[in-house]
């Protein structure tokens, strides 16, 4: 488990190497096979010099952090073979080689709806949206957003609230929650649903991450814009 693990990290610490490309490199084998292959074996099949070599020299001290991370409990890496990877997101054309994840794995494959809206709502905007997400997890859906302030966290709290499930996916790494203020908040979501990245845990949020969580969130459910 531990090195097949490590065989997906790797390709995706490799340069240039998204989900849409890994996955037809793993139409020619799973990860294991391919981080096995020789330099020549790798660069026949399409990769660049400094892609191989990335491959056949990993970075140790990446590894070890993310299996470290990995053996906390209440802490997974999903990869993209693994059976509770969400089956939607699979689908989509560059779905996310890895997800980690801090919660209850089995919560992404719970029916969703995304609520997600303006970090500057109106107080009616706001109201509404804990309404609709208490409306949804009394129909037994998951309420999914993006934690961050304004109308996602007013979702996960009305979620919550009502005694539902949520998950929240994040712009930057799990162990660099952002915003501040809504530590709290993702406390309880773990204890009722996820938090979930396709980030290194330690990555910092960054304006670029945004559309890779309106993706994450909403792309692969239905979803309200408030």
């Amino acid at each position: 488990m531990t090195e097949t693990l490590s065989a997906w990290l790797i390709l995706v610490n490799t340069p240039r190497l998204g989900g849409n490309r890994l996955s037809k490199l793993l139409s020619h084998g799973s990860a294991n096979n391919l981080v096995a292959r020789s330099r020549d074996e790798l660069m026949a099949l399409g990769l660049k010099a400094d892609q191989a070599d990335a491959i056949k020299h990993p970075d140790g001290r990446l590894l070890d952090r993310c299996l470290s991370w990995a053996a906390v409990p209440g802490q997974t890496i999903l990869t993209l073979d693994h059976p509770a990877y969400p089956h939607l997101l699979r689908e989509i054309p560059s779905p996310p080689p890895v997800l980690f994840v801090r919660g209850d794995i089995e919560t992404l494959s719970l029916p969703q709806i995304a609520i997600v809206g303006s970090r500057h709502a109106s107080m009616e905007g706001m109201r509404h949206a804990g309404e609709f997400a208490a409306g949804f997890v009394a129909a037994d859906y998951a309420v999914t957003s993006g934690l961050a302030l304004g109308i996602d966290g007013k979702a996960h709290a009305g979620a919550l609230d009502a005694g539902g499930c949520t998950i929240a996916v994040l712009g930057s790494g799990l162990d660099s929650l952002y915003p501040a203020r809504h530590k709290g908040l993702a406390v309880r979501i773990v204890e009722n649903g996820a938090l979930v990245s396709e980030f290194w845990p330690w990555a910092k949020p960054r304006r670029s991450f945004s559309l890779a969580v309106t993706e994450l969130s909403a792309g692969s459910r239905p979803a309200y814009w408030l």
